[in-house]
């Protein structure tokens, strides 16, 4: 379960979609709230433990995927959301059959609102929810 003081990690490459994802949750009340915009920086901070990892699936370095997964062999217990402006699907069967990604969301004008549905889903469960 997480909540309105849970510690939430954004990842995106492109700082100015990030800061539009950061400023949405700190309007919904949401407290600890950190952006990133390099893979590395946010892999060593998984010691500190967030609830929740939003990442776009397009990084720098490596996809959000790949991200996922080295995030989960330092601290395993977080609740992901993977972005992606890329409707391809083939892109992402591994991805959604890996277990390892909680929810896709295709980037577009809903994307918020999705995400924000999402959350408040999550606060009111203490299991993980839904795998894509």
């Amino acid at each position: 379960m997480i909540s309105k003081n849970s510690l939430i990690y954004i990842i995106d490459d492109d700082l100015s979609y990030g800061n539009l994802v950061e400023l949405n949750l700190i309007n919904q009340d949401f407290k600890h709230v950190l952006l990133f915009t390099d893979e590395k920086l946010c892999l060593e901070s998984m010691k500190d433990g967030p609830k929740v990892l939003i990442s776009d699936f397009h990084l720098k370095n490596m996809t959000g995927f790949k991200l996922i997964q080295k995030a989960r062999k330092i601290y395993p217990d977080f609740y992901t959301i993977l972005f992606s402006a890329d409707y391809e699907y083939t892109n992402y069967k591994d991805v959604l059959t890996s277990r390892q990604v909680n929810k896709y969301i295709y980037k577009d004008c809903n994307t918020i609102t999705e995400l924000l549905e999402t959350l408040e889903l999550w606060m009111q469960s203490d299991q993980f929810i839904q795998y894509y």
